[in-house]
Formats: structure tokens, sequence, C-alpha cells
């Protein structure tokens, strides 16, 4: 860690440790163990790429608290069992960062968990593991995207499981397709054996700006092409999303993006601040034949 005190202590809320274990589901499917959280603009994030996939989760000093620039948490599955260990949130544990020194005179930097029974030790991660423009990216405030706002729908919580599970009965596809025409949203998952999931986006939760459409372009396919991972990831927050299609326009075609924003509430602080977002990829259009059935 950089420009930070020897020893500071770390208040994490309850709501908090619960999306640090969502988060760790997700994780575990990317193969990624290693996790910063940083702050920026007195706020605390996490930023978490996964090939075409961001998670960005925001939240504020009522649900974390350090004196320093970040945490590097070296393996977040361990931290969380250490802080089941202490029975973290009871009054006899606490957890902290220190760099100590050993009986042989070597220092240590670790995090410092303290609990009834015993204090466990769990060394801090190099900043070299993390790579800052993806780690520490801040993202662009939702009301200052650059990118054209051309479509949007909402997704309760029943409707995110509801594509989660429609991406297992297309075969557990990696890729889904999206179309915007006529007013319309629709979504399509397509199989290796060729499964098929068709999808209406509800028109009572849905907008269509300008009368865009994918079908606009002789040049370009009007299904657009995403990681299903997307869907995967909003299913494990447990909360509803507003969802914004956006459009980067170049000499070369245009470029979709999707962003889905939630907030999981909670008793003991402000709302956080989810965001799960991924665009359309141009290599997936080309190794990938996506032909459906309309």
């Amino acid at each position: 860690m950089s420009s930070q005190p020897t020893s500071f202590s770390i208040v994490l809320s309850k709501t908090y440790v619960d999306i640090l274990n969502k988060l760790m589901k997700i994780m575990k499917i990317c193969q990624r163990s290693h996790l910063l959280i940083f702050q920026e603009n007195e706020s605390y994030r996490i930023n978490m790429m996964d090939l075409n996939v961001i998670v960005h989760i925001k939240s504020d000093e009522s649900h974390i608290n350090f004196q320093s620039e970040e945490l590097a948490i070296t393996n977040l599955e361990f931290f969380l069992k250490y802080l089941s260990a202490v029975e973290y949130g009871t009054p006899s544990s606490s957890i902290g960062c220190s760099t100590e020194i050993s009986t042989k005179g070597k220092s240590y930097e670790s995090f410092v968990f303290k609990g009834k029974h015993a204090t466990y030790r769990m060394a801090v991660a190099s900043l070299t593991t993390f790579i800052p423009k993806y780690d520490r990216k801040v993202l662009s405030d939702r009301t200052k995207d650059p990118l054209k706002l051309v479509a949007q729908f909402y997704l309760d919580k029943d409707d995110v499981n509801r594509l989660e599970n429609d991406i297992k009965l297309s075969g557990n596809t990696e890729l889904f397709s999206l179309m915007v025409d006529n007013g319309e949203i629709t979504i399509y998952m397509r199989g290796l054996q060729n499964e098929q999931v068709t999808k209406i986006m509800d028109p009572l939760k849905t907008k269509v700006f300008g009368d865009y459409t994918t079908k606009d372009s002789p040049t370009e396919d009007p299904f657009r092409i995403f990681p299903s991972r997307f869907f995967k990831y909003m299913s494990n927050f447990g909360c509803d999303f507003d969802v914004e299609v956006r459009v980067s326009q170049n000499d070369s075609g245009s470029t979709v993006a999707i962003k889905a924003y939630g907030k999981i509430e909670s008793v003991d602080g402000v709302p956080i601040d989810i965001l799960v977002g991924t665009q359309e990829s141009s290599a997936a259009v080309v190794t990938n034949s996506f032909e459906i059935i309309e």
C-alpha cells in the first residue's frame, strides 16, 4: 500500500460484508481471488474487470472506513473466512492493518483479525498485483456519460433471476444478442445444441429514444452480441436494475454498450451503488456465427 500509516483500523458494516460475499461468488466464476478497495472523491470503490464485463461498487463511510488510500486483499475468500472466524460484528472482534516486526527482525504488512478465541494475520497484497487502469478505474457519473442514450429498460430482481435461468435453459450459453427495433428490445440466447430463448422486454418497463434501431445500418449486424456473464453477475446482487443502452459512433461504425445500475438498500447506512456494464465485442461477431430463429 502507498502513503499509509503504519497501523490503522478497518470498519465494515454488515451490509458491506454481505456484498463482499456476493462479489466473491462472481470472482470464483472469473477465477480471480485478489481485490482492491480504494478511496476516490470521498467514496470507497471496487472495480473488477472480467473480459468484457465490469462490476463497480461504490459506497460511503457508513459502510466501510479506513485511513489509507486502498486495501489490497490477496485472497477475498480467506479474508471473509477470517471475518467469520473472529465473529466480526461482535464486541470482541476487530480488523486492522499493521506493519509489524517478526522475532527474526523481518517487517510484515498484514491484515490483523482479532476475536475472542484467536488472532489471525493475512498478508497484504502487493500493489503490483493490480492493474491501475482496470482495478482503480473511476467510471464517469451516470449523468455525464459521454455515450448516447438510445434505450432503457427496468429489471426487478425477479426479472434478473429469470434471465439468469434463461442462460441455463439455453445450454449455459456464453453469449446473448440484443436487438432494438420498432420501439421494442429483444434478447436472444442461442445454445450449442440449438436451444434458443427469445425474450421481448416488458413494454411497460421499456423506453426507446428517437426511434433508435439496430437495423438501420446495412453493414452492421442488427443482433448485437454481448457476454451472458452480464446477467449472471447482476443476479448475484439480488436487487433491481435500471439498464441503459448507449451507443458510441465512430468512422468505422457504432458500438453498443449496456450499463445496469442497481442499489443495495441498507438499515445500517445509505444505499450502496452497483454498476454492471459491458459492450459488444466485434471479435465475438467474427468467431461466433450467431444465427437465430425469429
